[in-house]
């Protein structure tokens, strides 16, 4: 049996209150506060310490998964200890850890691994030997409980135990593939992943397995697996990795993973059709390509590794096939007829006229239900769980409440309406029952819930936050007042305040550029990828820095045209572009429209009017910018012009002839009657059938504020019509 090394201080023991809290986290008790013991005898660095670190953390005396973590960060620990010009020392202990560096590089690998590690100085520098505070040493667990913040945890979780983890803490069910990425096809992979990372990928079976969230599947921000509170998807936040992967739509907690609670609307609660996954797969895949091709780099939104077909689901009774589990009610369980009359009501309602599958009796309800809404599971890379209208409610004073309050609850046996156990008997502590509601027991709920939280549980939470919305934060030294009072003084400290400002302007650029590119294509999102609950922050590691990147998800409506020659339609590119603009903004004077991307960006981190007007700025040079470069690569690049349809790039250019043509006529005060004969006289020599020459006309007065709006991008100055109509080398 592994033993801890006695080299302790003999006089040196730990505080009651530490070791109370170290009991209580780690079911290896004894090894556990003998290791502590050791890490917080002196606080200085140890080689002897550090090796016993190293085989605790690779798991072989049999330590419980958080020992190990707590290893892992204890480790870090011990190399911010050692002095950067201590070399061999630093080069001993990362080979024995197994990290792989040349000598002649070995400094600089050295240098950008202590930066690395030093993103989370915040807890490390708390760690002061005997005079360490039991909540510093809260701090430091709280921090190793997030595998994903360990740096040095991919070297001693292999990738088959944190599958097997991931495992353990989630339903599995059965299912087929349906969609991976065009062999070959690098373009659309928005994210390179790791070998270390495409390892647990190729454990956990993407293709084959379906993934549900569980009775022991955590919402606590940055978990292994997280079912993130509000949603009905999985996210995976690997160890020592900045990658995020989302698996959508993994139904809802409890017997009933997937629901029909709405006849008015033909969808599954808790899952999405087949043809919905598709559809965002496909559309995210081409945009991140034509963003790569043009810009150089990764696109700032997440793309499907894979989409697969639902064939089992893990019922009350077990796994059960997707016929029986909608068919059957034994299998189902409660709430069957609920759920059969909502299938029923749902398909009277939206199943098309016409030949239909006239299948017989309750199997035939379902066949013909299921062929318009067959459920699929996708698995995203490039996501992350900290969206735009989270991050802003949960930096709000009231952000705490409306975060443990809800853990709380989820934590708490659920009561389902009607259930009751099959024993019976006043002595039966198996009943389940719904309890009535009064403003006793409300009064009572609400006094508990006002107390699920600590001061510094709400603080610990924020830093988390504030980390990841500045990739290196500096906790304030004053922890006194209110969690809104502590949130805005974290924000206002100068070094925080510094990166906040220029992380903001830099989010800016991000959205322009990317918007650029979309509307370049004619291309739109329907509002769907620019509403602040599928746009969200993630800290990257990238070029030896922390990097604050925004990402924009969920692509159901996004559309990207020009794949083939009559991909072209102005009226929904313009009906689009207008929805993306209301969501990416957002009018003060509408009380009732949802708070746009570059508003909430703004409150979250607290940016004041000066900047704002810099903030503008770069958005609106980077959306020249990105539209400019992408018209110009669609008719000068090959790889870029290949994806799109000839035709398709002659209609644009039409277009956006036509429409430079009327906005001068605005601005010179001209006759528009004038402007549509000419018009009208162009498309007929473009050879434009009359119907759409008269519906182009239209679009143009119709949305011509809109369009007046982004001028600049359609100035000929800057666009060359006349290569649209001409192949490259002509």
């Amino acid at each position: 049996m592994f033993r801890i090394s006695s080299q302790v201080t003999a006089s040196f023991a730990l505080k009651p209150e530490i070791e109370q809290i170290i009991s209580r986290e780690f079911e290896d008790g004894p090894i556990a506060c003998a290791l502590f013991t050791r890490f917080l005898t002196d606080g200085d660095y140890h080689a002897g310490f550090v090796d016993e670190l190293v085989q605790l953390a690779a798991g072989v005396a049999g330590a419980s998964w958080e020992l190990r973590c707590a290893c892992v960060l204890m480790l870090e620990n011990q190399i911010l200890l050692l002095a950067p010009q201590e070399l061999d020392e630093h080069k001993r202990v990362l080979r024995g850890v197994g990290v792989r560096f040349a000598d002649a590089q070995a400094q600089m690998s050295i240098l950008q691994l202590r930066h690395r590690l030093s993103r989370l100085s915040r807890v490390h520098g708390l760690m002061c030997g005997p005079k360490t505070t039991a909540a510093s040493l809260t701090d430091f667990l709280h921090v190793a409980r997030q595998e994903c913040k360990l740096t040095l945890a991919p070297y001693f979780f292999k990738p088959q135990e944190v599958a097997t983890r991931l495992l353990s803490l989630v339903r599995v069910s059965r299912g087929i593939v349906h969609w991976v990425p065009p062999a070959g096809d690098q373009e659309g992979n928005a994210v390179e992943i790791g070998p270390y990372e495409r390892e647990i990928i190729a454990a956990l079976s993407p293709e084959s397995h379906i993934y549900w969230t569980g009775r022991r599947t955590p919402s606590a921000i940055n978990s292994l697996v997280e079912s993130p509170l509000g949603t009905v998807v999985l996210v995976v936040k690997l160890p020592g990795s900045d990658l995020e992967l989302e698996i959508k739509r993994s139904g809802i907690r409890g017997l009933h993973p997937l629901q029909i609670q709405m006849p008015s609307q033909l969808r599954l609660y808790g899952g999405s059709s087949g043809g919905s996954n598709d559809a965002e797969a496909n559309s995210a895949h081409r945009l991140a390509g034509i963003y790569r091709l043009v810009h150089g780099c990764e696109a700032p939104l997440s793309t499907a590794l894979c989409i697969s077909s639902i064939q089992t689901i893990p019922a009350w009774r077990g796994e059960a096939h997707l016929l029986d589990y909608f068919t059957d009610r034994n299998t189902y369980g409660n709430g069957y007829h609920l759920m059969r009359s909502a299938m029923d009501e749902a398909m009277r309602r939206f199943e098309p006229q016409g030949p239909r599958l006239d299948l017989p009796g309750p199997l035939g309800l379902t066949v013909r239900y299921l062929h318009r809404m067959l459920p699929r599971q996708s698995w995203l890379q490039g996501t992350t769980s900290f969206r735009l209208d989270l991050l802003e409610r949960y930096l709000s004073s009231a952000g705490p409440s409306a975060y443990f309050i809800e853990l709380q609850r989820l934590s708490q046996p659920k009561r389902t309406h009607g259930s009751m156990s099959r024993r019976s008997g006043k002595n039966s502590k198996q009943q389940t029952v719904d309890l009535q509601s009064s403003p006793v027991t409300e009064s009572l709920r609400s006094a508990t819930e006002r107390r699920c939280y600590t001061d510094d549980q709400a603080r610990r939470f924020a830093d988390d936050l504030l980390e990841e919305i500045l990739g290196v934060f500096f906790p304030p030294s004053d922890c006194s007042g209110t969690y809104g009072e502590y949130v805005e003084r974290a924000l206002a400290f100068p070094a925080n305040r510094s990166r906040a400002n220029s992380i903001y302007l830099f989010l800016m650029r991000e959205i322009g550029l990317l918007w650029g590119t979309l509307l370049a294509t004619c291309g739109c999102s329907h509002g769907e990828s620019f509403v602040a609950r599928n746009v969200g922050l993630k800290s990257r590691w990238q070029s030896g820095y922390w990097k604050v990147r925004i990402i924009f998800m969920d692509h159901d409506l996004l559309w990207v045209p020009g794949q083939s020659n009559n991909d072209f339609d102005p009226k929904i590119s313009l009906e689009g572009m207008r929805l993306d603009d209301g969501y990416l903004f957002e009018d003060e004077s509408a009380p009732n429209q949802a708070r746009g991307v570059i508003g909430t960006i703004e409150r979250i981190y607290r940016i004041e009017r000066p900047l704002r007007s810099a903030g503008t700025d770069a958005f609106e040079n980077a959306l020249a910018e990105g539209y400019r470069k992408t018209r110009r690569q669609m008719v000068t690049s090959p790889t870029v012009r290949k994806m799109f349809s000839q035709q398709v790039l002659v209609n644009i250019a039409d277009w956006e002839s036509i429409v430079w043509d009327r906005l001068e006529t605005r601005k010179s005060g001209l006759d528009p009657h004038a402007w549509s004969c000419k018009a009208i006289a162009f498309l007929r020599e473009r050879n434009y059938m009359p119907e759409a020459i008269e519906k182009w006309i239209a679009l143009v007065e119709n949305y011509l504020d809109l369009l007046e709006r982004y001028s600049y991008l359609f100035d000929p100055k800057y666009l060359d019509f006349s290569l649209s109509y001409k192949q490259p080398g002509e």
